[in-house]
């Protein structure tokens, strides 16, 4: 009879210690989910802001194209008034 009594204690134990085994597992599988969801979001808010940077850029070489082209129509309007100048 006293063997069925440590039987059950040893058994009790054992799943105790399973039952905490298993909520340790869980804690690590939410923190695990918890921190991919952090690095998912920094990875956005890089990506959002490669992309502003990319739109900045094109941004200024447009702004670039179109003071070389303002600076070449300057610069034939002067060639232009000089010769007539000349003339």
């Amino acid at each position: 009879m006293k063997d069925s009594g440590n039987t059950v204690q040893t058994l009790t134990q054992v799943n105790q210690l399973s039952t905490s085994v298993l909520l340790l597992m869980l804690a690590v599988m939410i923190l695990s989910i918890a921190i991919a969801a952090v690095a998912i979001g920094i990875a956005n808010q890089a990506e959002r802001e490669a992309q502003n940077a990319e739109r900045e850029a094109r941004v200024a070489l447009n702004h670039a194209d179109l003071l070389d082209v303002d600076n070449k129509v300057n610069k034939t309007l002067i060639e232009t008034y000089i010769l007539k100048k000349e003339k």
